[in-house]
């Protein structure tokens, strides 16, 4: 067997199964358009194998997993900032009415986010980890049909993900789910997820609706460009005010809600919603 191919089952194993990190019973979720990757079909290897091994979990605990592939730069003593969690860490402290230091949101990451026990996930739309949206590595590592290409990935996957992802929140009912990324296409998968096509108020650069259970923020991505840290503080202020009942619920850290009851609902897709060409 070639070493640089992947095994197709465990493959479609996990994209059918794996949404993230952290804890789907938390009242804040953070969904972005695909895990990163290094680009290499090694890393690939090892993250399905220590998926596999630690039980092909749906959603995984971020510290422990990917320090079971050699990745603890982000956690531990001295840990350096992920570029995308950082920001993502300072919505979810100002969320909580707090003002955000740098080491606050260093201490977070190592012990606090993304964890099983932890009051946040971290989900994608798309399953596969890649090394930016315009790399594809699957095609030569992989024969499954749909992965030939990232357009016929993107085809299949997007929907079938977006379902996936729009009942789990009609299941667990966070208080807010926060999409980061700004780019039209994403932007019509963030709305078919929330079920909601029009209604979104704008307001200093987030878009922001909600339905019964749940408040919707678009943000722009963390690594965008020139973009500072108090534009993420102030997308959690903007929710907080949004809906005065996030108040409450905000104000502190709840990181054992294990004893959650789990949650179920139905819903229909907008079918009248058509994405940008």
């Amino acid at each position: 067997m070639n070493p640089t191919m992947l095994d197709d089952n465990l493959l479609l194993e996990y994209m059918n199964r794996f949404y993230g990190y952290g804890n789907l019973q938390s009242t804040c979720w953070f969904i972005g358009m695909e895990e990163g990757s290094s680009g290499t079909v090694q890393e690939i290897i090892h993250r399905l194998h220590h998926w596999q091994k630690r039980g092909k979990m749906s959603v995984e605990d971020v510290a422990l997993y990917h320090q079971q592939f050699g990745i603890d730069r982000f956690f531990g003593t001295n840990a350096r900032l992920q570029p995308t969690w950082n920001k993502l860490i300072r919505i979810y402290l100002s969320l909580q009415g707090q003002k955000p230091t740098t080491e606050m949101v260093r201490q977070f990451q190592v012990r606090s986010f993304g964890r099983h026990s932890s009051d946040n996930c971290i989900l994608e739309l798309l399953p596969l980890p890649s090394k930016s949206i315009t790399t594809w590595i699957y095609a030569n590592h992989s024969q499954i049909p749909e992965l030939q290409t990232r357009d016929s990935y993107h085809n299949l996957w997007m929907p079938k993900r977006a379902h996936i992802l729009r009942e789990l929140i009609l299941q667990y009912k966070p208080h807010c789910v926060i999409f980061y990324s700004v780019n039209p296409i994403y932007q019509y998968w963030w709305k078919q997820i929330a079920n909601i096509a029009d209604q979104w108020s704008h307001r200093e650069g987030v878009q922001v609706a909600t339905n019964t259970n749940t408040t919707f923020a678009i943000t722009k991505h963390p690594v965008t460009k020139g973009i500072s840290s108090e534009y993420f503080h102030s997308i959690g202020r903007i929710i907080r005010e949004y809906h005065s009942w996030l108040t409450g619920i905000m104000d502190s850290p709840q990181e054992d809600i294990s004893h959650t009851p789990e949650r179920s609902a139905q819903t229909q897709i907008n079918d009248n919603y058509k994405p940008p060409v």
